[in-house]
């Protein structure tokens, strides 16, 4: 299953890109919104099948959401037979800003990003700007 951190941001996104009173996106704005992806039409009527395997011609939520995972893992270059736990980026989509959908307690602090900053700095010392592993481990 896609996990729930991408699952949440994606639904962000559903909401965002649907009528207020729709639950599912028509397959003619669904195929338009997945070619912004700038991936092949065979790639994407493959994630369409998959997203849609009951053929209803529409997108609902979760369906959605499968859909723009296997976005993010062909994007990635990973067969779309993978798992959809598999560990991707979000997918690049014309138009869509993901800081703009992602919710704002994804946000940190200035006061936190200055904390995490001397705590990087500290772990950095004998490589500046890398970790070495042993202290990753550690």
């Amino acid at each position: 299953m896609i996990n729930k951190a991408e699952e949440s941001i994606f639904r962000a996104l559903f909401k965002k890109i649907t009528d207020a009173e729709s639950d599912v996106l028509d397959a003619s704005k669904a195929v338009a919104f997945l070619r912004s992806s700038g991936l092949d039409d065979t790639i994407l009527h493959d994630i369409w099948a998959r997203s849609d395997p009951d053929g209803n011609g529409y997108l609902d939520e979760m369906a959605f959401c499968v859909a723009l995972k296997l976005v993010a893992i062909a994007q990635a270059g990973l067969d779309l037979t993978s798992r959809l736990d598999s560990v991707t980026d979000t997918p690049e989509l014309e138009g869509v800003d993901w800081h703009e959908i992602l919710p704002q307690e994804w946000a940190i602090s200035s006061e936190e990003k200055a904390k995490f900053d001397d705590v990087f700095m500290m772990l950095s010392k004998e490589t500046p700007g890398k970790i070495p592993g042993h202290t990753a481990r550690d």
